[in-house]
């Protein structure tokens, strides 16, 4: 089977989950990344908008809404570079529409943040395997970002994919220049895999 194959599978999936077992599957998930004191401790965490039937990390943000953590959603370059950078949010900023179809913060509303300057990093994705690799989207724009960033061990981000239980493969074949995670958490497990 083909990436591209088994991208289709597993996205079918994902969007095949009803509405409640989504909203359960987000509590779930934000239930037990507050248990950990790496992400209690955490002052800057980038997630992401969901779409396409991703875990939404809107539900572990309004959980934390009285912390002193900043936020920060991916924006992506004006220029069609495929980079994209992280920019803050507050209950104030606006949000666009970019050529996905997915808010991120209105430019010149927010500054634009390095995925070094994060403690924690939430990633999307579409397929994972316990040992850390990532199935995305396929364009690249995480793998990009995070190339040349410190690892979680050197003191970089804590790399953390969220994911639906139905997600999981048993392995996926990494790319050179594909990112590990450090764990995946789901509806039913936190998963650490090994330093990168």
């Amino acid at each position: 089977m083909t990436s591209k194959q088994e991208r289709q599978i597993l996205r079918a999936k994902r969007r095949g989950l009803p509405p409640e077992i989504q909203q359960i599957a987000a509590q779930r998930v934000a239930h037990r990344l507050l248990q950990e004191d790496f992400f209690r401790t955490a002052q800057r965490v980038a997630y992401y908008w969901k779409s396409d039937g991703e875990l939404d990390p809107n539900i572990l943000r309004e959980r934390c809404s009285d912390s002193s953590k900043l936020w920060f959603l991916p924006r992506l370059a004006q220029d069609y570079s495929k980079t994209m950078t992280f920019a803050e949010i507050g209950s104030q900023t606006p949000l666009v529409a970019n050529c996905f179809g997915i808010p991120e913060p209105a430019m010149g509303r927010s500054r634009s943040e390095p995925a070094s300057s994060m403690a924690v990093i939430l990633l999307p994705l579409v397929g994972f395997d316990r040992s850390g690799n990532r199935l995305g989207m396929g364009g690249g724009y995480y793998d990009r970002m995070l190339a040349g960033v410190p690892t979680a061990k050197a003191g970089g981000p804590v790399l953390v994919g969220l994911a639906h239980d139905c997600q999981e493969c048993r392995e996926i074949a990494a790319q050179p220049w594909d990112i590990k995670l450090n764990m995946i958490v789901t509806d039913s497990e936190l998963i650490c895999v090994r330093p990168r």
